[in-house]
């Protein structure tokens, strides 16, 4: 079961998602941008959260937002 735990537009049009995947009783991080689709796959839940508060103050600077 899929489920999205934040999504953000941000001022230069890039998408961030973070959402999970549930499969058998494992956990599995979703972080994807779609800044050159990037997409990663974390096992702790932290790493996860680090990588898309990156990916938001990178498309936030892209976008002239600081």
């Amino acid at each position: 079961m899929k489920n999205t735990i934040s999504e953000t537009t941000r001022p230069n049009g890039v998408k961030v998602t973070f959402s999970s995947w549930e499969e058998n009783g494992l956990i599995t991080y979703i972080v994807k941008s779609s800044n050159g689709h990037d997409t990663r796959f974390y096992e702790i839940f932290s790493l996860a959260v680090n990588r898309f508060n990156e990916l938001v103050e990178t498309a936030n600077t892209e976008g002239g937002v600081k």
